[in-house]
């Protein structure tokens, strides 16, 4: 009998996550598409993650154990990237969680997209992803081009686990994860170089069709065995303020501007899915304005007023979504909003106290901060 192939590997690297390993492949189980394998790849795992997953495989034929010696992230999912069968491929990482529709949604979205590429949002929040479940599947099928605008300071091209990858795509382009990036040394970057190499070479018109429901959880109680999280544990990392720029604001203003040409949609876009977006252009603003007073530059004519900055000012203000630099910028504080960006620049404790008065003061549980989105 010739064997069953499924319509998506998913793959799930393992390295001693048994406290967390559970509630993820419970996950991943309760997916309502059957038409899945599960690739669990044990890197050389030296508490009972082995057994757990053997024990998973033993009660449910869709999960796969593979086992080999210790050789990090990358390795491990190069292994289950050799393996993968079927279509589509999925990754997740072991202390994660994905919404049980997951499969079933982007299945969905790709179908709407035959040629296109399928991404949805994640949270750190587990009360957000918990909200997201009972979320219809809603989504936007626009050009590459147009995406890579609306999210420019977003991270949904840098994560691996948000998307869904055509299997033979990676095998044309010989696509594996570069093995020397993934350690606590390089801060990770394996995710981002993939899906760059994957992504090379797709026209501007490529439809991304994409969900802003955050149907990942990338959950934060596990710092131990995240890459970035052990990064950050040991870095002595000395912040310090860049060079200023000279003609920046204007600069940040025709920005906006060519912004707009390229997404016409802009200021129309789910304010889920354009606030990093906004965050950065505020944030840009204020290096802007620190810029110009360290080069004793003046303002550009009419720059309060401008319709750019109006219409970013305004963006806040009608979708009641509280970004920090809005209140010292609204209400034309510059060198309060000069501080905000030096303080964010520093991680400066200043700027986390400040966001919150500022929070407070526009009324507080009348606006959405950027947790709670």
């Amino acid at each position: 009998m010739s064997e069953t192939i499924p319509a998506v590997s998913i793959i799930v690297p393992v390295y001693n996550g048994q406290d967390y390993l559970d509630r993820c492949l419970d996950s991943i189980a309760a997916q309502t598409v059957r038409d899945f394998a599960c690739i669990l790849v044990d890197d050389g795992s030296t508490d009972g993650s082995a057994d757990l997953c053997r024990a998973r495989a033993a009660r449910d034929g869709r999960f796969v154990l593979l086992q080999k010696q210790n050789g990090g992230v990358c390795s491990a999912r190069n292994a289950g990237l050799d393996a993968a069968r079927g279509e589509y491929v999925l990754f997740c990482d072991q202390d994660d969680l994905i919404d049980p529709h997951t499969l079933e949604y982007a299945l969905t979205m790709q179908q709407s997209a035959p040629e296109g590429f399928v991404l949805w949002n994640m949270t750190r929040s587990r009360e957000t992803y918990d909200q997201s479940l009972a979320t219809p599947l809603e989504y936007a099928v626009r050009p590459l081009g147009q995406m890579q605008v609306l999210h420019r300071g977003s991270m949904i091209f840098v994560h691996v686990w948000n998307k869904l990858f055509r299997r033979a795509r990676i095998e044309q382009l010989h696509l594996r994860f570069d093995e020397r990036l993934g350690h606590v040394s390089t801060y990770g970057g394996e995710d981002e170089d993939f899906v760059r190499r994957y992504m090379e070479g797709m026209a501007p018109d490529t439809p991304l069709a994409y969900s802003t429901a955050a149907r990942y959880y990338h959950a934060r109680d596990n710092l131990a065995a995240s890459i970035t999280g052990q990064a950050l544990e040991g870095s002595d990392e000395v912040y310090s303020l860049p060079q200023p720029e000279p003609g920046y604001l204007a600069h940040i203003l025709n920005d906006l501007s060519d912004c707009e040409r390229q997404a016409p949609d802009l200021w129309q876009a789910d304010p889920v899915e354009l606030f990093p977006f906004m965050h950065q252009h505020y944030r840009a603003v204020c290096y802007g304005l620190w810029c110009a007073r360290q080069l004793h530059e003046p303002l550009p004519k009419g720059f309060w007023k401008d319709e750019r900055l109006q219409k970013l000012l305004g963006w806040c203000a009608a979708n009641r979504i509280h970004i920090a630099y809005w209140l010292p910028l609204r209400l034309r504080w510059r060198r309060m909003a000069e501080q905000m960006y030096v303080w964010s620049q520093l991680h400066n404790p200043n700027f986390g106290h400040f966001d919150w008065l500022f929070y407070y003061i526009e009324g507080a549980k009348k606006w959405k901060r950027p947790d709670t989105l």
